[in-house]
């Protein structure tokens, strides 16, 4: 099933739009689209360094993920990319609005990087409960390791 993101979905439009999303980090990440009801729809893997060419819609929100690690991503440096009005008087290419979106890692706090290091030292969800640490970072640490064994099926994938 797919994760719901809360408050943001995609509405009906008409005024399609074509993104390129490059990918600035070392990570591998997967773009994923906001459907009508919320969902994550994986659209696709990006490589580092590499431009992934996607049609969208005026008003459809993106969200970037790690792929390692599920953790959010900027798109344009905001946690959320929706195509305006405004964006799509830029360049076209066959007649579509061409939007240029840029994918960089945000400001990671020293908790959640070390939360992300023990994360992948454990192996199971039981592991984690052992481990001597507080309450809320322990819970940080599990939220990490269960982010971790969520593989994106490419049947998801549109």
């Amino acid at each position: 099933m797919a994760r719901v993101v809360t408050g943001f979905r995609s509405g009906p439009s008409r005024k399609a739009c074509r993104l390129h999303i490059t990918n600035r980090t070392a990570r591998c990440i997967n773009i994923i689209w906001l459907d009508y009801y919320g969902r994550e729809i994986n659209y696709g893997f990006v490589e580092p360094g590499t431009i992934k060419p996607i049609q969208s819609f005026e008003g459809h929100p993106w969200i970037c993920r790690d792929s390692v690690t599920k953790r959010r991503l900027l798109l344009s440096n905001e946690t959320y990319f929706v195509p305006t009005a405004s964006a799509l008087n830029g360049r076209r290419i066959n007649n579509l609005p061409v939007v240029e979106v840029f994918v960089n890692i945000p400001m990671f706090s020293l908790l959640d990087l070390g939360a992300d290091a023990v994360s992948k030292l454990v192996s199971s969800e039981e592991d984690v409960e052992a481990l001597e640490l507080p309450t809320t970072v322990k819970d940080l640490v599990a939220l990490c390791y269960h982010n971790s064994q969520i593989v994106i099926p490419e049947s998801s994938k549109i």
